[in-house]
């Protein structure tokens, strides 16, 4: 009978310490899982604020600051011969506060990396610039804030985000714009990148309201820089392709059978095909002096297969997204564009890779430009050239 009872009280620990583990597993998880979710939460809110404070214009302590600013500006510029560099000190009471405001508004959400960058780069308060001049009054609303994070798992602290914005011009015009970006929070409710890629011509309209250049102008610019990007990184083009194979059919012809002296390439039906597609696909977005360097200085069709030599087992893919134009904030630089794109890059095997290219143009003309500098193509091209060796 001792023995039963103590078989029967064995049986009923064992139960009793399954239920005991259940429960605590199940409140572990549960515990896990609100852990999880304040997280969450904490990253969604950093980027909320920041949204509601880069897009709700205006910000009247902004204003008085700027004020503050501009007129130390003008006494230093009183004070000196005409014609002299100058700026405000960074000690200065105007500047110290202005530094404040920008702490107050996005240090609590931004590591400390990449808040050091915020005024540098002009990210601070980006689409407030100029709202302290008399002249300019358009005003900002952001609503319907959706921040949704990746479901990359490769990439979990990325979060993107959609918001509207109802924008109301001098006039009292009024048009809606859709914001797109993303952010990768580094820490729980600290922002490390920070980035919009389309403000669905919410710039040009701000451009035109603080009298920089005419609407149409830049309307036409930014055309063209998109134009260019688009025709630069869409691959593969096809007819770019029969073209290169003509070419490189031509160069083992001479190379089995040396022409009679003389003869140049350049001269040859095959190369001037490949002229007449560079000029029908950059021509009509560059000045001629610009123009003329395009093949010479290697900017057409750079990232499309055959550019290094044709080779049949080069068909990678390459997709263009999110083109991002900014006209410079420089009053002096008016004419300069600063570009930010997204590349998906597929491989030959199929692997997909995504990469962030940076750079400027200068527009010389409407719809013209003069200059065009691709600064950072997120490792691109060293991709392309490894995976081809």
């Amino acid at each position: 009978m001792y023995h039963k009872q103590l078989k029967i009280a064995g049986i009923l620990l064992l139960i009793s310490s399954c239920f005991l583990f259940a429960f605590f597993s199940i409140e572990k998880n549960e515990q896990q899982k609100e852990v999880v979710v304040a997280t969450e939460d904490k990253n969604k809110e950093a980027v909320r604020a920041v949204l509601e404070s880069d897009l709700t214009v205006p910000n009247k302590e902004y204003i008085l600051i700027q004020k503050d600013i501009d007129k130390k500006m003008d006494e230093i510029r009183e004070s000196l011969p005409e014609g002299n560099s100058f700026g405000i000190s960074e000690n200065s009471s105007e500047w110290l506060a202005y530094e404040g405001l920008v702490r107050n508004t996005y240090g609590p959400y931004f590591m400390d990396y990449a808040y050091d960058h915020l005024i540098s780069t002009s990210q601070a308060f980006q689409f407030h610039l100029r709202t302290e001049e008399e002249q300019v009054r358009y005003q900002m609303k952001v609503s319907d804030i959706q921040v949704t994070q990746s479901e990359n798992v490769s990439s979990p602290k990325n979060y993107d985000f959609i918001a509207q914005v109802e924008y109301t011009n001098n006039s009292g015009k009024v048009t809606q714009h859709e914001i797109k970006g993303v952010a990768i929070l580094s820490e729980e409710g600290k922002i490390g990148k920070y980035s919009i890629r389309d403000v669905d011509g919410l710039m040009e309209k701000i451009s035109e309201d603080k009298g920089e250049i005419p609407a149409s102008t830049e309307s036409k610019n930014q055309e063209a820089i998109r134009a260019v990007l688009k025709s630069e990184f869409t691959v593969p083009n096809e007819e770019y392709v029969l073209i290169v194979k003509s070419i490189d059919k031509k160069l083992d012809e001479i190379r089995q059978n040396p022409p009679e002296v003389g003869f140049i390439l350049e001269d040859s039906p095959e190369w001037l095909a490949y002229e007449e597609l560079v000029k029908k696909t950059y021509g009509p977005y560059f000045m001629d002096y610009a123009y003329d360097t395009l093949i010479s200085n290697v900017i057409a069709f750079r990232y499309h297969y055959g550019y290094f030599g044709f080779d049949e087992k080069d068909r990678y893919e390459m997709k263009i997204s999110d083109i991002q134009v900014t006209q410079s904030e420089n009053v002096s630089s008016p004419k300069k564009y600063d570009f930010i794109a997204q590349i998906e890059y597929t491989n030959n095997a199929g692997v997909v890779t995504q990469h962030e290219i940076k750079g400027m143009a200068i527009l010389s003309e409407p719809g013209k430009i003069g200059k065009y500098v691709l600064s950072d193509d997120g490792g691109l091209e060293d991709k392309i050239d490894k995976e081809r060796e």
